[in-house]
């Protein structure tokens, strides 16, 4: 005579498992319709995205102009250790640096200390971007206009 013990944890076994299987292919079900939407909304945004361009390029031939919209800020990885190399590069103190980019010196001594991409606002990474194409007399020269 089986053991009635053993054969009840079989059964809740084997209920349990089907009832996982069950939420489990309600899940895969779900999954899969999500992927397909996603799938159908990235092709529905590049096809906006293109649209877009054609009709800004038509837009720009129309009136004469460019996209009248905000200037993008440079395209450029800043790191601490640039800032860095930068500051050395011009032999300036972090104060001067600071005041060239126009942010607190305290802002400059925390770049520094950093780790990674930093992130800047707009006009401080324009700033950046065009002070890194000074040189040591360029950077000396913009202080002095700005009686530093």
């Amino acid at each position: 005579m089986p053991n009635i013990a053993q054969v009840l944890k079989e059964e809740i076994s084997r209920l349990a498992r089907k009832e996982a299987k069950q939420a489990q292919d309600a899940n895969k079900k779900q999954f899969a319709e999500m992927k397909q939407s996603i799938r159908e909304l990235k092709t529905r945004v590049d096809t906006l995205e293109k649209e877009n361009k054609t009709l800004k390029k038509a837009q720009a031939k129309t009136t004469g102009k460019e996209d009248t919209g905000e200037q993008s800020p440079p395209n450029i990885r800043i790191t601490a250790k640039g800032i860095l190399s930068l500051r050395k590069k011009l032999k300036l103190s972090q104060a001067e640096l600071a005041a060239l980019l126009g942010v607190s010196a305290q802002s400059v001594h925390q770049w520094e200390r950093k780790e990674g991409r930093l992130s800047f606002r707009r006009a401080t990474l324009a700033r950046l971007a065009e002070v890194k194409e000074y040189g040591i007399r360029d950077a000396r020269r913009a202080l002095e206009e700005m009686g530093q």
